[in-house]
Formats: C-alpha cells, sequence, structure tokens
C-alpha cells in the first residue's frame, strides 16, 4: 500500500465530498439487488440483436468447455488416485493400467 500512496496523483487522506456514514453510499448495496443490471445488460444482446444466433452459439460453447473442463478435472483426479494407488501397492499392472488411462486423457 505505501507504493500506492507513493505514487497516487491523489490525496487519499482527503474526505470524498458527498460521502458519510449516514449517506446511502456507505450503506453497501444489498445482496439481492447484486444482479439488478444484468437482464437490462444482455436481454438485447441474446434474445433481441441480429446477432443473438451467434452469441447463443457462443454462450453455449463456453458453458460446454466449461464442463469439459470439470469432466476433465474429475478424470484427472481418478486417474492420479489409480497412480499413486499403484505406486504405493507396488502393483505394475495397474500402474500401466493407469498410464493406458493417462494416455486417454
Amino acid at each position: 500500500e505505501s507504493v500506492h500512496r507513493r505514487w497516487a496523483t491523489v490525496d487519499l487522506d482527503a474526505p470524498v465530498p458527498g460521502f458519510s456514514r449516514d449517506s446511502e453510499a456507505s450503506q453497501g448495496m444489498s445482496i439481492n439487488r447484486w444482479s439488478d443490471g444484468v437482464w437490462p445488460m444482455t436481454k438485447p444482446f441474446f434474445f433481441e440483436g441480429q446477432d443473438r444466433l451467434l452469441a447463443q452459439f457462443l454462450f453455449f460453447l463456453l458453458v460446454s468447455f466449461a464442463l469439459f473442463q470439470l469432466f476433465m478435472r474429475f478424470c484427472m483426479n481418478e486417474w492420479q488416485r489409480i497412480y499413486w494407488d499403484s505406486i504405493e501397492k507396488k502393483n505394475i499392472h495397474e500402474f500401466w493400467d493407469g498410464m493406458a488411462v493417462f494416455a486417454l486423457m
């Protein structure tokens, strides 16, 4: 923080005009209002615009990649279990089965 204060071009100790302990800004935002602006901002892009099919396809692709990545992480976790169990048991056949699973991943 000392670096930020040293290179900042504003006085960080000066009071902010219109901001006090009793002002609306100091109270913060309630949790149920965090996503109020998401629907009005995304509705024209995903459902009304001329590129809505592209936007929907890209959203579907993004979600698909995320789910695929989750599946691959699960597979990697299972492979690590097989690998380390085979090393602990000194089981060469189970080790090579684990290597085959790794090659498929």
